[in-house]
């Protein structure tokens, strides 16, 4: 089922339902990058570990934990010796080697091979930006209506949220559109509408500019407090970094932010 979102005079169809599951997608990237034997390992090793650092609570989590615990613990030890006999794939193996130590380090989603895709041919990746994409669409049409409203209001505390919710939508956003190759043609073309669209960016951002002006004026107050050379050194350093944030900022969406945020931005970045 489809609907047609309005966003400030941009007209983009969305599903009504197209959330994007992590651990599905991440099964699928099992799937499409290692051979099967090396893909089973892994995820019953994602498994395993994981159960290893639950806690029994109760006895119904305790049966829980030792039936999962059952099924994905083998002796990992003998199966990783049998793929080293029959897969001579050495980046595989290699990759494979990584992960382990990625799921031992706690990593859940953002292992090295999920995003080894330099040519973006992956279905799994190519679904999940599709999604995440469409997912942007939906919720920075909503929060623009609820940004409008609030702005009509005059509640401060209305404004300033729905601001925040927007600034959340815009890094999701930027995350998008690094990959626009992977979208179907209507996703990619309402996107790219979005990032023209000067009040959503206006909205966005202006979070965003505001609290690195204030921790520019910060890092500036904090050099003249502390007169040791490595705090001046880590202070300067913090500043170099908020200033060059708000730069790229400033030269990338100079169009879309208000005047007056805009003169904000250019004071903070000329004053010593």
């Amino acid at each position: 089922m489809m609907k047609r979102i309005l966003l400030s005079g941009l007209v983009f169809a969305a599903q009504t339902s197209f959330a994007s599951d992590p651990s599905t997608m991440l099964e699928a990237r099992f799937a499409e990058y290692f051979p099967k034997e090396i893909a089973e390992y892994l995820l019953k090793y994602r498994v395993c570990q994981h159960f290893a650092g639950e806690e029994a609570y109760d006895a119904k989590r305790g049966q829980e934990i030792a039936a999962q615990s059952k099924k994905h613990c083998i002796d990992f030890k003998k199966a990783r010796a049998e793929i080293r006999t029959k897969i001579k794939d050495a980046k595989k193996l290699e990759m494979m080697d990584l992960t382990i130590k990625e799921i031992d380090a706690g990593e859940s989603l953002h292992y090295s091979f999920v995003w080894d895709d330099p040519k973006k041919q992956s279905p799994a990746l190519n679904n999940h930006f599709e999604s995440e994409a469409r997912g942007v669409l939906q919720n920075v049409a909503a929060q623009m209506k609820d940004y409008i409203a609030a702005e009509k209001s005059g509640d401060r505390k209305k404004i300033e949220s729905a601001r925040y919710g927007l600034s959340v939508q815009f890094k999701y956003f930027q995350e998008v559109q690094t990959e626009l190759e992977r979208l179907t043609s209507a996703t990619k073309t309402s996107i790219e509408a979005l990032g023209a669209d000067k009040a959503f960016l206006n909205a966005a951002l202006r979070s965003e500019v505001e609290n690195l002006i204030g921790y520019i004026q910060t890092s500036k107050t904090q050099m003249k407090q502390y007169k040791d050379p490595e705090m001046q050194k880590t202070y300067a350093g913090h500043l170099s970094g908020y200033r060059d944030s708000l730069m790229k900022l400033k030269q990338r969406y100079a169009d879309a932010l208000a005047p007056e945020l805009l003169r904000r931005a250019e004071a903070a970045l000329q004053s010593p």
